[in-house]
This record gives structure tokens, C-alpha cells and sequence, in this order.
């Protein structure tokens, strides 16, 4: 990713934390959302091959759910428009929620590094089957 990826300034979301409480939010999960923004906010990422979905930078906003069906928080915005958006489920999976939640990868990092290694494959393979 030292070659595909770059750092962007990112906002922290201490600030919202009161308003996201008197919302509902539970402390933990906002808790989630912060360490996930600590971590990897900020994170402008390449595209998936063959298609243009993902989030263009990866950025935690307020999570959404309820205790009966699980928290979700975003992980950022995507490239272009979709019926869906990218989440981080509440066991750290990283997925899509269009009204249902379906994991792609169980945990960030797994997403991160499959686009490291589709992008390594994509500079040095001499074909691709």
C-alpha cells in the first residue's frame, strides 16, 4: 500500500461523541468507530479490480443499529453512487449494508491487503486468469 495509497487529513470524532450519546449511540460503539478512525481514518485507497465500489477514503462516521441487530458504523464514503454502503460490522468485519449486512472481509486489514495484493498482481503478473 506504500505505493498505492496515500494519507489524507482526516477529523476526529471526539467532537461528536456528545451529540452521538444523547442520540442513542452506546459509548462502546462510538468507542469502535474512534479507534477504527484512529487507525485507518484518512486512508485514500485504490479501487477493487474490475470494479469501481469501495470507499475512496476510509472514514468512520456515527454508527448505526440498535443492540437486538448489531452496530454498524460507515468506513467511508464510496467512489461513485451505490444502493449500498460500506461498513464495519460489530464483531470488525468489513462488508456492505444494503438493508441487510453481508461481511466481504473479517477485519479491515483483510480488505487493506487484498487490495495491496491485487495491486502488486496487477504491476508485476504477465497475465491474469
Amino acid at each position: 500500500m506504500q505505493v498505492d495509497a496515500v494519507r489524507v487529513p482526516r477529523q476526529g470524532l471526539g467532537q461528536r461523541r456528545k451529540m452521538w450519546i444523547e442520540h442513542g449511540v452506546p459509548a462502546v460503539e462510538i468507542d469502535r468507530a474512534s479507534a477504527f478512525q484512529d487507525r485507518w481514518g484518512g486512508l485514500a485507497l485504490p479501487p477493487a479490480p474490475f470494479s469501481e465500489g469501495g470507499p475512496r477514503v476510509l472514514d468512520a462516521d456515527c454508527p448505526e443499529g440498535s443492540s437486538a441487530e448489531g452496530w454498524l458504523f460507515p468506513a467511508g464514503s464510496c467512489r461513485v453512487s451505490m444502493a449500498y454502503g460500506f461498513m464495519i460490522g460489530s464483531d470488525g468485519a468489513f462488508g456492505i449494508d444494503a438493508h441487510r449486512w453481508t461481511p466481504l472481509h473479517a477485519s479491515t486489514e483483510g480488505r487493506v491487503e487484498s487490495l495491496a495484493l491485487a495491486a502488486h498482481a496487477g504491476r508485476w503478473a504477465k497475465t491474469a486468469t
